[in-house]
């Protein structure tokens, strides 16, 4: 069978502890059948700590003190207390059964999920709420949690050039002008020795421009 919550009944106890002006620090919601209902509430904390025992499962919310005499402040803790010999079925749909509490202890430092009765400590609790955490997602005091979407940047289309040219001289460029000067050392060269090889080809019918200066 479905879990279900009495949402009303759990509201006006959720909202005695919210209520700075009450003696009632803690307040339980468990089990009735398929129904999670308050339970005990009291104005103590070791009290509540009376209530974890082995072989139950529960929600608490409570309201801790923190600071000095000069500036205190309200913080509050939503706890589940899952006990030693609670069954694993039951621990799994305790975890579901969660959110169902949620709809009703909507404001909150911070939750703890404890099954040892040493992290129930009222000392270890208050260090806890007193380190920085981020905001919870979906909690109605907090911004929304901006996501950046990184897109993968595309690379830029190479394009190979199958007839490469020489590059003009500019300053972009400036080993430009060497390659000039060097082909035009390379073309007088070539047109002094050319004869050279004519004289010997002119059986061959050589009519290179050097050939006629011969």
């Amino acid at each position: 069978m479905a879990t279900k919550i009495d949402k009303e009944a759990c509201r006006a106890a959720y909202n005695l502890v919210r209520d700075d002006s009450s003696a009632v620090i803690w307040v339980t919601f468990k089990y009735d059948g398929p129904t999670i209902v308050p339970g005990e509430q009291g104005a103590e904390y070791q009290h509540f700590i009376q209530e974890c025992t082995d072989d139950v499962r529960l929600f608490a919310f409570v309201r801790f003190t923190t600071g000095d005499a000069m500036s205190k402040r309200s913080k509050f803790a939503l706890i589940t207390w899952i006990g030693e010999n609670v069954s694993g079925l039951q621990r799994a749909k305790t975890g579901t059964d969660k959110t169902l509490v949620k709809e009703v202890v909507q404001n909150f430092a911070k939750e703890f999920v404890i099954s040892d009765r040493k992290e129930l400590e009222e000392d270890f609790i208050k260090s806890e709420l007193k380190k920085p955490h981020p905001p919870r997602q979906g909690h109605p005091t907090s911004p929304p949690a901006r996501q950046a979407e990184e897109k993968p940047r595309e690379a830029a289309p190479t394009t190979l050039c199958p007839h490469p040219r020489p590059l003009p001289a500019s300053p972009a460029n400036p080993a430009a002008p060497h390659l000039m000067k060097l082909m035009e050392h390379l073309s007088l060269i070539f047109f002094f020795i050319s004869p050279l090889f004519c004289s010997k080809e002119k059986s061959f019918g050589c009519q290179g421009p050097a050939c006629h200066q011969i």
